[in-house]
């Protein structure tokens, strides 16, 4: 829902998010972007977490006082006090900014909704093929109701086509990357063949076989490229896990946003 965060020094629109803490904690990013205080608890009540750009609007910080104004569902102006009990940086101005999360029973008293009732239900499945059994089970819920289910590619159809460039552009480079590396090894195991015409000549001399060479020559290619896969899997493999532990920080002030969603300065 939409309302607006009032402080003792400051309002400002912001958009209300109420969730489940339990289990919006396994997977938000609002939850693994906390710089101050503490995320939301199943036992909180009127406790709110919001972003570091509202908290310098509103000059509040940790354990401060909030009010929220907002129409419920009827249209009638309401207000809620919170107390602040996390800030969190997503690094995007416009989340920073805008989005606050409370718990989901505040939200829907906030709102006037129903037990159990909510605007929007999040599905997410290990697999495709799992997803699609999700979706299918989801709609034998609401056979009547007006309810529209949609894949995340259609609702952020934006980052679904970044994601599909940078897949086929990856299997561009990788492609080149190959045809590169296949060239080295044709080009060295050429030059060696090259250089060696006397010794290939003395071992024909001496009654080898032409076969048997060139069995040679191959199998001196196969060696050659097992060792090069290993020491790629190798250095690659460490290179990975330095970039899955370690990450890599882009010298950029604020975070881009593709899609509308927001990408932190930190791979």
């Amino acid at each position: 829902g939409q309302g607006i965060a009032k402080s003792g020094r400051g309002a400002s629109g912001v958009q209300v998010l109420g969730v489940e803490p339990k289990i919006e904690a396994t997977f938000s990013p609002v939850a693994e972007s906390i710089i101050e205080g503490s995320y939301l608890e199943a036992k909180d009540k009127n406790k709110v977490v919001i972003g570091s750009k509202l908290a310098r609007e509103l000059k509040v910080k940790v354990g401060k006082k909030l009010i929220v104004s907002t129409n419920d569902v009827d249209g009638n102006l309401v207000e809620e006090l919170f107390r602040v009990k996390g800030i969190f940086s997503l690094g995007s101005p416009e989340m920073d900014g805008y989005l606050i999360q409370i718990p989901i029973e505040t939200a829907r008293r906030l709102y006037g909704m129903q037990p159990n009732e909510m605007s929007q239900l999040g599905i997410i499945a290990k697999t495709s093929k799992a997803l699609q059994d999700e979706i299918a089970f989801t709609r034998t819920l609401f056979p009547k109701q007006d309810v529209a289910i949609r894949l995340w590619d259609e609702v952020l159809a934006g980052l679904a086509a970044f994601i599909r460039m940078d897949k086929t552009s990856n299997f561009i480079f990788n492609g080149i990357i190959c045809f590169l590396g296949l060239f080295t090894i044709w080009n060295t195991i050429l030059m060696s063949v090259l250089e060696r015409k006397r010794e290939f000549a003395v071992m024909l001399a001496l009654g080898t076989s032409p076969r048997l060479i060139q069995t040679q020559v191959i199998g001196e290619a196969f060696f050659l490229g097992l060792l090069g896969t290993l020491m790629g899997l190798g250095l690659g493999g460490l290179s990975c896990w330095a970039l899955q532990t370690l990450g890599v920080p882009i010298p950029l002030e604020e975070s881009t946003t593709v899609g509308g969603f927001p990408f932190p300065t930190h791979v």
